[in-house]
C-alpha cells in the first residue's frame, strides 16, 4: 500500500507490525545514507527520536563521515556507522552485511530513497522482516533536467531508480501527493 505522509499509518486491518507500533515495544531499523546527526534531514531525526520517546528501540544504520565515531548513542537513538569510503554508492553494497545483521534483531525495517533502499529491501528478504519504504521523490525522465548530469550518468541513474522501485516492499510511504503520484504510475502497487 502507498501511504502519503499526513495519513494515518495506522488502520484496521493494517499489518501486525503496524498494530504493534500502537499497542507494543518494537525495535526499528532505519537504513539510510544520511548521518542522523550531521546531515539527517529534520524529518528522520524527530521520527527517529519520537520512536524512542514512545518507548521503542531504533537503530540507525548508516555510512561513516570523517570524524564521526563507528557507534553512537544520540538523544536514545542507536547509531552503526559502515564504511564506505565516502561515497553514497559504496553505501549500497558495504552496508549489506550489517543491515542483515541488525534486521535479525529487528522488527520492521525502515528505509528511504535511494541509496538504502537495496540493502533494506535484501536484509528483510533473509530476515523476512518488513520494510517500509519512504519515497522523497521520483526522477524517472527527469534526471537529466534535476542533476545536469550527462545523458550516460543520467541513463545510469534512471535505471539504478527503476531497480529500486521494482522490488517489492511491504509498505510505501511517500512525502507528498505529487510523489505518490509519480510512483503509482510507475508500478502496480496494492
Amino acid at each position: 500500500k502507498i501511504y502519503h505522509m499526513n495519513e494515518q499509518l495506522v488502520r484496521k486491518d493494517a499489518d501486525s507490525y503496524h498494530k504493534k507500533m500502537v499497542l507494543g515495544k518494537i525495535k526499528v531499523l532505519k537504513i539510510q545514507k544520511k548521518d542522523i546527526e550531521t546531515e539527517l534531514l529534520e524529518l528522520f531525526k524527530n521520527l527517529a527520536e519520537g520512536y524512542v520517546k514512545r518507548g521503542h528501540h531504533v537503530t540507525v544504520l548508516t555510512h561513516r563521515l570523517r570524524g564521526t565515531p563507528k557507534k553512537e548513542i544520540l538523544n536514545g537513538v542507536a547509531i552503526q556507522r559502515v564504511h564506505s569510503f565516502f561515497s553514497r554508492y559504496a553505501f549500497t553494497f558495504s552496508s549489506f552485511g550489517k543491515a542483515i545483521a541488525l534486521a535479525q534483531k529487528h522488527d520492521v525495517i525502515q528505509t528511504t530513497t535511494f541509496n538504502g533502499a537495496p540493502p533494506a529491501w535484501l536484509a528483510g528478504k533473509i530476515t523476512k522482516k518488513p520494510v517500509v519504504l519512504t519515497v522523497h521523490e521520483v526522477w524517472q525522465g527527469k534526471w537529466k533536467v534535476i542533476t545536469g548530469f550527462s545523458w550516460l550518468q543520467s541513463a545510469l541513474h534512471e535505471w539504478l531508480e527503476k531497480a529500486i522501485y521494482l522490488l517489492p516492499y511491504n509498505r510505501y510511504v511517500c512525502v507528498s501527493e505529487a510523489t505518490k503520484k509519480d510512483l503509482l504510475q510507475l508500478k502496480q502497487i496494492p
